[in-house]
């Protein structure tokens, strides 16, 4: 951090600019987790879903409460460069803490999620201040017609299965 604050005005953004590009190191996740830890504070964990495999189980060991994956869009079923994917059924047992996954705007995407096993769904696909998906790629559902999609699979899913999943609703809303 020192080194960031002492660097030259003028090149500070090459230095970041190589700062992150560097992988994600699993003993400094584990650290950090550990930290936080130690301050007696509950520790979640967010990863993207093509990390979330290598990084998850070194957060965990070292004591994170729940892992969340998250993506501007995600399902069950999804595109992977690796032989098996992340398969979330699969994850959940390994990793034994909550796991929260999102984000999905659909009564069908979110019925698929839950029935591998999650314990909470992240909901909204670009209606945040910051977010720009629905201007760069044209896709996005109303945040109060997403929560009520995926609140209405849920309340279906809990009467099917008599297992409850959280809906967290993460996004923001505009006027007009």
């Amino acid at each position: 951090m020192e080194e960031i604050i002492s660097h030259p005005q003028e090149s500070v953004t090459e230095f970041l600019q190589k700062v992150y590009s560097e992988p994600i190191r699993d003993d400094l996740i584990g650290q950090r987790v550990r930290e936080f830890k130690n301050t007696g504070a509950v520790c979640p964990v967010s990863f993207t879903p093509q990390n979330t495999k290598r990084m998850s189980p070194a957060a965990v060991e070292a004591g994170a409460d729940m892992v969340v994956v998250q993506s501007t869009v995600t399902t069950a079923r999804h595109m992977s460069n690796s032989y098996r994917g992340l398969v979330f059924s699969e994850l959940i047992d390994a990793l034994k803490v909550p796991v929260v996954v999102g984000n999905c705007v659909t009564y069908e995407v979110a019925t698929e999620l839950m029935e591998t096993g999650i314990d909470g769904l992240l909901v909204g696909v670009g209606p945040g201040a910051a977010c720009t998906t629905r201007e760069v790629v044209g896709v996005g559902v109303p945040q109060v017609t997403a929560t009520l999609q995926c609140a209405a699979a849920r309340e279906d899913y809990f009467r099917r299965t008599g297992r409850y999943v959280s809906v967290i609703t993460e996004g923001g809303s505009e006027p007009g």
